[in-house]
């Protein structure tokens, strides 16, 4: 499964899909893919240029986001972008 995330999300960005854009929950893909508890998508978003920083309508950063979940491996890819 974790194979076929990183292809699909590759594949949309090589074609022009916005890792910006944001359902109707207000999410975009990097909250997806935390929320999903999903640490190889997050790890190609931020690669490609996912806002790790950008605030979600309730004020909540990605990282506590990650921290609700309770997955280590997002949370430490998280605070590893903030140095």
């Amino acid at each position: 499964m974790g194979a076929d995330c990183v292809k699909c999300i590759l594949n949309l960005i090589k074609s022009g899909a916005s890792i910006k854009i944001k359902d109707s929950k207000g999410f975009n893909p990097l909250h997806t893919a935390i929320v999903a508890s999903h640490p190889i998508s997050c790890e190609v978003l931020i690669q490609n240029r996912a806002d790790c920083m950008e605030i979600w309508k309730k004020k909540t950063r990605p990282l506590h986001l990650a921290c609700q979940v309770g997955n280590v491996q997002i949370i430490s890819l998280l605070l590893s972008t903030l140095t």
